[in-house]
């Protein structure tokens, strides 16, 4: 193996152990992430491995025993997440929020479950179900 390419093995395996440290999850940013020697790389591997790892999803995975378990979170954490569909998520968004104004308007004072503080799950349902019925799931409960 050469040094540049054992290097850039090393660089990427940083990332994968230790790279949820540095991980964007407090949207107010009261939580900081800590600053690893190991994370210090620079360079085009080094800052997509940073994307991948310390992005607004951590993950800490490399304690894992099975190693195909491991390499499972590996092929899905190191791809480009594709471009969201704004228009279609502020649609469903959008069309969600006029039917609970309907079940409202209809049914006044029925105990019902609103949206409200739970609407960006309706995305991700969405997905869910999608991805469900292209693998042949017929029946949601």
């Amino acid at each position: 193996m050469t040094g540049s390419v054992a290097e850039g093995k090393e660089i990427v395996d940083a990332f994968r152990r230790w790279g949820y440290l540095q991980a964007r999850i407090d949207p107010f940013d009261r939580i900081r992430p800590e600053q690893m020697e190991e994370l210090q790389a620079y360079g085009e591997l080094a800052e997509l491995a940073r994307a991948w790892y310390c992005g607004s999803i951590g993950v800490e995975f490399m304690h894992i025993a099975n190693a195909s378990h491991r390499r499972w979170i590996q092929e899905r954490m190191e791809v480009d997440a594709a471009m969201p569909d704004r228009h279609y998520i502020l649609e469903r968004l959008v069309r969600a929020q006029v039917f609970e104004q309907v079940l409202h308007t209809r049914f006044p004072g029925t105990k019902r479950f609103s949206l409200e503080g739970v609407s960006s799950l309706l995305p991700l349902l969405d997905e869910i179900l999608n991805s469900a019925a292209g693998q042949g799931v017929s029946e949601v409960i």
